[in-house]
C-alpha cells in the first residue's frame, strides 16, 4: 500500500520534523537562476555591486553562482540552491554523496556573512578545513568576503587573527577547546574572539550524534599518581588462564582465587578491600581491563610513545582523545610506553552545549533523516530532504549473512575475485583496522592487489580515495564515515567512467553492518554517485561484533530466542540481525538522551559558576568584594587590582575543578540509588545543587579571606602572591569506560521501566551475580 505524505505523517512513519518535498523552493530556485545567468554575461565587478547597494538574498545566491562557474568551473545543480536556501532557513540538509554538499555550504555562508557579518564552517578535520576553505577562497575573495582555517595546533596570535575572519572554517574540537580555554584567561589580552552567531556543521550527524557523548576537556598538571602502574601491569601480564575469568561478550571479567592470592603476595599486609589497598585493587581491575579486554589495531594503535584510540565510527586515529577512570594510562603501561600525565579537569563542556551557543544551526550529512528527531530534540532544528538531480542507478544486492567468520571471510575473496575478473572497481569498508588488514593478506594470496586505507594510512587518504573507482581496483578501507573525498568513475577521466560504467560501475562491499544503520547506508552511498551505475552489498557473520558485544537474551523476543540460528535461510538471519541492529540503535539513543539530562544540569552550574568569575574583569566588582572587610584600603586595593584578580580566578578554577571532579564520580556511581526506589537523575540534581551552594560558598570565603591577608601584607613584604595558573594544560576528547556494565547503565535510565528496582531486587540481583559465577567455574 502507497501511503501519501500526509497519511504517513498521522501514522507517524514520517516525523513532522523532516521536510521532504520534492519540489521545495524550486519556485525561488528559478529566479536565482535567472539572477546567475546574468552576472554571467555582466562583466561588473561583484565587489562594486556588494558595495553600492544592499543585494537581496536571492540576487546574491545568483552572483555568487556564476561566481562558482567563472572562477572553480561548477555549473550549479537546483538541488544545491534548494540546500542553500534549507541552510540560511537553520535546517538539517541531507544530500546524498557527490551532490555537491561543500559548494552548497559555501554558498549559504556567503550570504550568511553578507547579511551577519561572520559565519562559521565546521568540518570533520582539519585536513578538509584547510582543503575546503582553499577550495572556495576565489567565491568568498570575489565577494568581498575573508576566509580563514582555524586549525588545532596553530599559535595563539594565528588563531587570533584567524577568528576575525568573516568566514571560519574550523573543526568543533578546535573550536570547543578554545572556547574553554577562553574560560579560564586571566587577562582579557588572552581571549579569542570566538562569533557564536551562525555555523554550518558538515557531516552533522557524525558530529552532533556520533561525537555528542564525548565531552571535550581542559586538563591541567597535577602530581602524578602515586601507584607503580608498570608493576602492575607486569603482574597482570603475569598471570595465567586460570588465574582470571573472562566474558569478551559481556564485557566482564574476575580474578579467581588463586588470582587474588597472587596480587595479595604481591602487596604483602595491605587489605586490598580499603584505604590504599582498594586504590591498589581498583588499579588491578583496571589493569586487567587493559590485558584482556582491549586490543591493539582494533581499540587503538600504537605510534612512536604515545597510545592513540581508534574511533569506532570512522575507524581513524584519534590522538587526542583518552580513556577516563585510570584505562588509558593502563593501556599505555601495556604497552610500554610513556605515561602520561592524567591531570586535574579544569573545564569541560559537552558538543551539544557547545554547538547550542550559536544562534543560528544548520548543518549537512547523507543520512540527516534518520536521526532526524533526535536532532529536533538536542538542538531544535528541523530537516530537510534535498532530492538527487539524477535518479539513482545503484542497485543495493541483499544482505548475506555466514555463519562463521571463515564462511564470512571465504565469501568475500570469492565476491572479490568475481568483480575483478571483469574489470569492476571494489571498495570494501570494514570495521577494525585489524580486520582490514586480514583481509588484504587473503586477498594478496589470492593474487588480488590492493589499496589499504585505515587508521594506520589516515595521511594518504585522499589520494588512495580518489583513485577506488578506477578500472580493477580493489580498495579496503576501515569506515568510510567522514571521509570527505568523492568517489568518482575512472577518476574524472572520461575514457575510464566509461569503461567503469561498462562494468557496473563502483561495488561496495561492506563486512560488518553497524550499531547505526546510518552508518551502514554511508558506506553504501559510495556507489552510485550522480546517478552513475554501481553496486552494494553487505556479507556479515553470526560471530560479528554487532551479534556478540550486547546481551542479546536480554533484549531479544522470546520467540527469537528459541530458533536454531543454524536452521534458518537467509531471509529470516537477515530479519533477526537486522533486528538486533534496531534494537541496540535504539538503545544508544536512549543512553545519549541520560548521558544529556546530565550534562544539562552541569552546564547550568558551568554558566552562573563562570558569570561570576568573570565579573572581577571589572575593577568595580572587585571592590565591592572587599569593601566590607577593606573600608578604607580603596587606593590600596586599585594599587594591587591586577594580583587580586589572580587571586580570585586562582580560587573560583580550583574549586571548579573540584566540583567537576566530584560530579564526574558521583555520576559514574549513581546508579546505584535505583536500589533504594529513588530516581537516579533527581536525586543526582539534588546532590549538585547541595555541592555547587557549598563550593561556592568555600570559594567565596576564601577569595575575600586570601586577598585581605594580601593587601594588607603587599607593602611590608613586597613579594608576589604565590597563587599561579598550572604549570601546564593541555586538551582531550573524554572517552567513557568502555567496559562501564551495561546493567548500570540502565538502571540509571529513567525509560528503562521494566528495570525498576525495589527493596526486594537487590537481593536477587546478588543471587543472580553468584549463580553466573557458579555457571562459569569449570566442572
Amino acid at each position: 500500500m502507497i501511503l501519501n505524505k500526509r497519511t504517513q505523517r498521522s501514522w507517524g512513519i514520517i516525523p513532522d520534523c523532516v521536510i521532504d518535498q520534492a519540489d521545495l523552493y524550486l519556485d525561488e530556485v528559478k529566479e536565482i537562476y535567472q539572477f546567475e545567468m546574468q552576472y554571467r554575461q555582466s562583466d561588473s565587478s561583484p565587489e562594486l555591486l556588494l558595495a553600492n547597494r544592499s543585494m537581496q538574498l536571492l540576487e546574491f545566491l545568483g552572483l555568487a553562482g556564476a561566481l562558482v562557474h567563472r572562477h572553480l568551473g561548477i555549473a550549479l545543480f537546483a538541488g544545491q540552491y534548494q540546500g542553500s536556501l534549507a541552510l540560511i532557513r537553520k535546517q538539517m540538509v541531507e544530500m546524498q554523496t557527490g551532490e555537491g554538499k561543500t559548494v552548497t555550504i559555501a554558498l549559504a555562508s556567503a550570504w550568511l556573512a553578507y547579511s551577519l557579518g561572520k559565519s562559521q564552517i565546521l568540518t570533520f578535520n582539519d585536513y578538509l578545513a584547510g582543503r575546503d576553505a582553499a577550495w572556495m577562497a576565489p567565491l568568498y575573495q570575489n565577494l568581498g568576503l575573508s576566509v580563514a582555517a582555524v586549525h588545532e595546533d596553530d599559535i595563539a596570535a594565528k588563531r587570533k587573527a584567524s577568528y576575525q575572519a568573516n568566514i571560519v572554517y574550523s573543526t568543533i574540537k578546535t573550536i570547543g577547546f578554545d572556547f574553554l580555554r577562553n574560560q579560564m584567561i586571566w587577562n582579557l589580552d588572552e581571549l579569542l574572539p570566538i562569533d557564536f552567531g551562525s555555523v554550518i556543521i558538515d557531516e552533522a550527524d557524525a558530529m552532533l550524534i556520533d561525537e555528542a557523548r564525548h565531552p571535550l576537556v581542559l586538563a591541567g598538571s597535577r602530581a602524578g599518581t602515586p601507584l607503580d602502574l608498570n608493576f602492575i601491569s607486569d603482574l597482570i601480564g603475569s598471570l595465567n588462564k586460570d588465574d582470571f575469568e573472562v566474558d569478551e561478550r559481556r564485557h566482564e571479567l574476575f580474578l579467581t582465587d588463586s588470582g587474588i592470592k597472587i596480587i595479595q603476595d604481591a602487596f604483602p599486609g595491605l587489605d586490598l578491600t580499603s584505604g590504599e589497598g582498594f586504590s591498589i585493587y581498583s588499579a588491578v581491575q583496571v589493569a586487567l581491563q587493559a590485558h584482556s579486554l582491549l586490543h591493539k589495531d582494533i581499540h587503538y594503535l600504537v605510534e612512536g610513545d604515545r597510545v592513540k584510540l581508534i574511533d569506532e565510527f570512522t575507524g581513524r586515529v584519534v590522538p587526542d582523545r583518552k580513556w577516563r577512570n585510570g584505562l588509558q594510562a593502563a593501556v599505555e603501561a601495556k604497552e610500554k610506553v610513556t605515561i602520561q600525565m592524567d591531570g586535574e579537569v579544569l573545564q569541560m563542556i559537552s558538543i551539544p552545549h557547545l554547538v547550542r551557543k550559536y544562534d543560528r544551526i544548520a548543518g549537512t550529512t547523507a543520512t540527516a533523516a534518520d536521526v532526524a528527531e533526535e536532532l529536533h530534540l538536542l538542538y531544535g532544528v528541523k530537516t530537510c530532504i534535498i532530492p538527487t538531480h539524477q535518479t539513482s542507478q545503484r542497485i543495493d544486492l541483499p544482505l548475506q549473512i555466514c555463519l562463521s567468520q571463515e564462511e564470512k571471510n571465504g565469501r568475500i575473496v570469492e565476491e572479490v575475485r568475481k568483480r575483478s575478473l571483469i574489470g569492476q572497481p571494489v571498495l570494501i569498508g570494514t570495521l577494525t583496522v585489524r580486520e582490514s588488514e586480514v583481509l588484504a593478506d587473503l586477498l594478496t594470496k589470492s593474487d588480488i592487489s590492493v589499496q589499504l586505507l585505515n587508521a594506520n594510512h589516515d595521511e594518504k587518504e585522499a589520494k588512495i580515495i580518489a583513485q577506488a573507482a578506477l578500472p580493477g581496483m580493489v580498495t579496503i578501507a576501515t569506515n568510510m564515515a567522514g571521509r570527505g573525498t568523492d568517489i568518482r568513475l575512472g577518476n574524472g577521466d572520461p575514457e575510464l567512467h566509461k569503461k567503469v560504467s561498462e562494468t557496473g560501475g563502483l561495488f561496495v562491499l561492506g563486512t560488518n553492518l553497524h550499531e547505526a544503520r546510518r552508518i551502514d547506508r554511508q558506506l553504501r552511498g559510495r556507489a552510485g554517485r550522480q546517478g552513475d551505475p554501481g553496486e552494494t552489498k553487505f556479507i556479515v557473520s553470526m560471530t560479528d561484533d554487532l551479534m556478540v558485544r550486547y546481551h542479546l537474551k536480554e533484549i531479544m523476543d522470546a520467540s527469537w530466542l528459541r530458533k536454531d540460528v543454524q536452521k534458518m535461510n537467509q531471509t529470516q538471519r537477515s530479519h533477526y540481525v537486522l533486528m538486533v541492529q534496531k534494537i541496540i540503535e535504539k538503545r544508544l539513543e536512549e543512553m545519549r538522551r541520560n548521558i544529556a539530562e546530565y550534562a544539562d544540569f552541569l552546564e547550568s552550574q558551568r554558566i552562573l559558576w563562570s558569570r561570576e568569575r568573570h565579573q572581577y574583569f571589572d575593577s568595580n566588582c572587585i571592590h565591592d568584594l572587599l569593601k566590607m572587610e577593606l573600608p578604607d584600603a580603596v587606593q590600596e586595593i586599585e594599587q594591587h587590582i591586577d594580583a587580586l584578580r589572580e587571586i580570585l580566578f586562582y580560587h573560583y578554577d580550583r574549586y571548579w575543578a573540584q566540583f567537576l571532579q566530584e560530579m564526574m564520580l558521583r555520576r559514574d556511581g549513581i546508579h546505584l540509588v535505583r536500589l533504594g526506589g529513588f530516581q537516579p537523575l533527581r536525586i543526582f540534581r539534588e546532590e549538585a545543587d547541595i555541592r555547587f551552594e557549598g563550593l561556592l560558598e568555600s570559594c567565596r570565603k576564601i577569595s575575600i579571606q586570601d586577598c585581605v591577608e594580601y593587601v594588607k601584607t603587599a607593602d611590608t613584604l613586597n613579594t608576589p602572591h604565590s597563587f599561579t595558573r598550572p604549570t601546564s594544560t593541555w586538551t582531550y576528547i573524554a572517552s567513557d569506560n568502555p567496559f562501564t556494565n551495561q546493567l548500570n547503565i540502565r538502571l540509571a535510565n529513567p525509560g528503562e521501566i521494566a528495570l525498576q528496582t525495589d527493596v526486594f531486587t537487590l537481593p536477587l540481583l546478588f543471587i543472580k551475580g553468584l549463580v553466573d559465577r557458579w555457571r562459569k567455574k569449570p566442572k
